[in-house]
């Protein structure tokens, strides 16, 4: 109803971030700008912060819209995840077949997931 009487060509609000959305605000360009430059520089890891509703997962989606078909992603938006926990959410994120128990059997994993990818050919975010 509403979406006709502003003019809107789709629903503006959904509970999923779309990045086609996202405002290109100064900010904004310079996050988007430093996440490509981490990850072209091969950076380890990139941790983005900020309040609630600042933009955060909407760059991210931009980002990961463009990064190509080379690229395979663990997306870990939890930030209260044990060490045990993350390590687990990454082997899955990462498409690990079996997932193990143990801390060293965990690690051991994700590190062949990493290793295949680079061999292959393909970035790991």
């Amino acid at each position: 109803m509403y979406e006709r009487f502003y003019g809107f060509e789709r629903p503006p609000f959904k509970l999923v971030a779309d990045p086609s959305v996202l405002f290109s605000s100064r900010s904004a360009r310079e996050a988007l700008g430093r996440l490509e430059f981490c990850v072209k520089a091969g950076k380890g890891i990139v941790v983005m912060t900020g309040e609630v509703g600042t933009g955060k997962t909407t760059l991210v989606n931009r980002f990961l819209d463009k990064a190509g078909p080379d690229v395979r992603t663990a997306y870990i938006f939890n930030p209260t995840l044990t060490g045990l926990q993350l390590l687990r959410t990454l082997a899955v994120e990462l498409g690990a077949q079996k997932i193990p128990r143990s801390k060293v059997d965990l690690t051991r994993v994700v590190y062949d997931v990493l290793l295949r990818n680079r061999e292959a050919g393909r970035r790991t975010l």
